[in-house]
């Protein structure tokens, strides 16, 4: 249990701090809304500390409200009964993607090829238009 981490999410604000800001117009959100808790393992613990306009996750077809749970990292959550979200989407807010244990590394981007080289100028030879008289000079 020692190195769980805890995030609050809430409506942006200036009074109350969250570790996770929704857009400030979500008005059916409260400043602190949502606790999460990263468990370690594929599930987050999720807790409605708002006790207002409550939070739902998608469950069976339907919004079932929740007060406390499991949920997994791409478990559809409402908050508010308005701002449609899930833990992932809510935790890429402040990190990157987290990668579950089951999911390889990510492979790195494929570096860019060289950039090629000018052609060099043609030496001697060839043609050119006469811009004057418009007729094609031979060399």
């Amino acid at each position: 249990m020692a190195n769980r981490k805890v995030y609050i999410v809430g409506r942006k604000n200036h009074t109350k701090p969250c570790d996770i800001s929704v857009p400030e117009d979500q008005d059916a959100v409260s400043r602190q809304h949502l606790e999460i808790t990263d468990t370690g393992g594929r599930d987050f613990l999720v807790v409605d500390i708002s006790g207002q306009n409550g939070t739902e996750i998608w469950e069976n077809g339907d919004w079932v409200p929740i007060n406390q749970g499991n949920v997994r990292r791409d478990t559809p959550l409402r908050l508010g009964q308005q701002y449609q979200t899930s833990v992932g989407d809510l935790l890429d807010l402040i990190a990157p993607p987290l990668h579950s244990p089951e999911d390889p590394p990510a492979a790195p981007p494929e570096p860019e090829p060289p950039a090629q080289p000018s052609p060099a100028p043609r030496q001697g030879g060839g043609a050119y238009l006469d811009p004057e008289t418009g007729e094609i000079i031979r060399r």
